[in-house]
């Protein structure tokens, strides 16, 4: 079976910022706080090495869109798997995705809430948020790697200039001692550096649009990746080297917390929490409308749909639904330990790698059969 729809294709730029927004998105949160209760305050060179280990996976999912004549998922899994199995796969993958926005989202609003607006409803903001990311993400085809492009920009330039207002007030002294833990204890910070780049996902759609030759598919995809990984682990050397590793772990929003600790006299920012809790925000919404326009798109095509508008509109109430099921912290941390750690790595390792190696294992089959 063979994609014969007509694509928009997507320029290098494009494939670059949309895989970088997709995987730093959420992060920005909770990353720093989740890898420093395992790793401590020597996690910064740890997160480096995860990067470099994690480039595999982007290999394996480059390697299985090229394998399968440039396809896109949902193509390459009723190939493998037949129609009637893939469709099914393709809409567990949409609800696990969906599922895991659906967390971030819950997590996002109860920051935003505790640091903007305590006043506001959350059921409220909610909606809110909600509606502003369906009417993007129902015009997702047309506009998404435009917007992914203007504002990886946008918040290259506020990151340059945060991080040059701050820098100074790093004390890397707050690093030490580093110390060597046991390999188990990297494996599980390596599973929690990966279950973040639920993000790569995306490379199953924007890869097929990128019209290019020889192997510059799979080095814009390992430029975006490293870019991501060296991003979260500045992130942590920046909450660590203003704070300290106990307060980070203790912090809800770490990077928050780090930055109202800092002032900035005599300038036209007195105060620069306030750009980074927009920055911040910035951050999770793009994530947010990435991977909700693809699990929209993906469960279309389980669907048989020609447009994802059905599914995106069809998400809306399960999403909110999902969003309020956690009543208060406690509930948060049991769903994100029991069910979102989990999840995202079925979709982070486990999807790849059997994609991968089906597709391996029925082109062997064809050969075996075109030999006889």
């Amino acid at each position: 079976m063979r994609n014969n729809a007509d694509r928009k294709v997507i320029r290098s730029f494009g494939v670059f910022s949309t895989l970088f927004l997709s995987l730093v998105g959420f992060g920005v949160f909770t990353y720093t706080k989740n890898i420093g209760k395992i790793l401590g305050n020597n996690a910064f060179f740890p997160t480096i090495i995860y990067g470099i280990i994690y480039l595999a996976v982007i290999y394996i999912i480059y390697n299985t869109v090229k394998i399968n004549n440039n396809n896109e998922l949902n193509i390459i899994v009723e190939n493998l798997f037949g129609k009637f199995i893939g469709r099914i796969l393709l809409f567990l993958i949409s609800i696990g995705i969906i599922f895991l926005i659906s967390m971030q989202l819950r997590i996002f609003i109860d920051s935003i809430k505790l640091y903007i607006f305590p006043e506001i409803n959350s059921e409220f903001m909610i909606g809110a948020t909600l509606i502003i990311c369906y009417y993007v993400v129902r015009f997702g085809d047309k506009v998404l790697t435009g917007i992914n492009e203007i504002m990886f920009v946008f918040l290259l330039i506020c990151c340059f200039v945060t991080f040059a207002i701050v820098c100074k007030n790093i004390n890397l002294d707050n690093m030490l001692p580093m110390n060597i833990e046991s390999g188990y204890i990297y494996l599980k910070g390596f599973l929690t550096f990966s279950s973040y780049f639920i993000g790569s996902m995306m490379l199953y759609y924007i890869l097929p649009r990128y019209r290019s030759e020889g192997n510059e598919k799979v080095n814009v995809s390992y430029k975006s990746t490293i870019l991501s990984f060296v991003f979260l682990s500045l992130l942590f050397l920046t909450c660590v080297g203003i704070l300290n590793i106990n307060q980070t772990v203790k912090s809800n929003w770490p990077i928050i917390i780090a930055f109202t600790t800092i002032d900035v006299p005599g300038g036209f920012i007195e105060r620069v929490e306030g750009i980074v809790i927009t920055i911040a925000t910035i951050f999770f919404i793009v994530n947010f409308i990435n991977l909700y326009f693809y699990a929209s798109y993906v469960n279309s095509k389980s669907l048989g749909l020609f447009r994802h508008k059905v599914s995106s509109t069809m998400f809306i109430p399960i999403i909110y639904i999902l969003t309020l099921i956690p009543k208060g912290v406690e509930d948060i941390d049991f769903i994100i330990n029991t069910w979102v750690f989990y999840i995202s790595l079925i979709l982070v390792f486990f999807v790849p790698v059997v994609l991968f190696l089906a597709t391996y294992i029925k082109r062997s089959i064809v050969k075996g059969e075109g030999v006889k």
